[in-house]
């Protein structure tokens, strides 16, 4: 956990892997997986500066292509642990369920589907957005799941279905109280998020 805080992931990664492979009863299995994940993750997004710099840079082709490959194995390495730890915590029996695990099973929910979007796989990215939405409706996880359904809609080339996202997002905020709102961690309040939904409209994204 040290060096995941620290932003050593390659060592974190290796610790962790050990410690889950080791104890396979041991009842923080679900946090070590999210970590193992956000660390897959977060090495995987660390390489988008230097893409960007090698994309710029002919004679560094080969040397992008393999910077590239790497960080696709990275998500998709993220992508399984987040798997894991989603299948970990909904096993918990209810009344052995705490605040901690389900704030590490929200977050897997959403990161899940964020590294198929940083993957450019849309379509797929909507489908486990959707279940994420759907799981933790009129709440703030569902809010930001729908605005990423939209966003994804929008890479597909299907304005219909982004603005039927927006309008579904929209729904949920008039049902939800602002209390709820502030639920999770939530961060915006309600005019907060109206504003976003109007700037959004007026984008012409549609």
């Amino acid at each position: 956990e040290l060096n995941y805080e620290m932003g050593d992931y390659p060592a974190a990664i290796n610790i962790l892997t050990e410690a889950i492979d080791r104890y396979k009863d041991d009842s923080m299995l679900g946090k070590s997986m999210f970590l193992v994940a956000d660390s897959y993750r977060k090495s995987g997004l660390n390489l988008d500066t230097t893409l960007s710099n090698l994309a710029s840079d002919p004679s560094a082709t080969v040397i992008y292509e393999k910077q590239s490959d790497l960080r696709r194995q990275h998500l998709e390495h993220a992508r399984e642990y987040f798997d894991r730890a989603i299948n970990f915590y909904e096993q918990v029996p209810e009344g052995r369920q705490d605040e901690l695990g389900q704030v590490y099973l929200r977050h897997s929910y959403l990161n899940r589907a964020d590294c198929l979007f940083d993957l450019g796989q849309y379509q797929e990215a909507v489908r486990l957005y959707e279940l994420a939405a759907l799981r933790y409706q009129l709440t703030p996880t569902a809010l930001t799941a729908l605005q990423q359904v939209m966003n994804c809609q929008v890479k597909l080339g299907k304005p219909s279905a982004a603005r039927a996202a927006s309008e579904r997002a929209r729904w949920q905020l008039r049902k939800m109280s602002d209390e709820a709102l502030m639920q999770e961690g939530g961060s915006l309040q309600r005019e907060e998020w109206e504003k976003w939904f109007n700037w959004v409209e007026q984008a012409g994204l549609w």
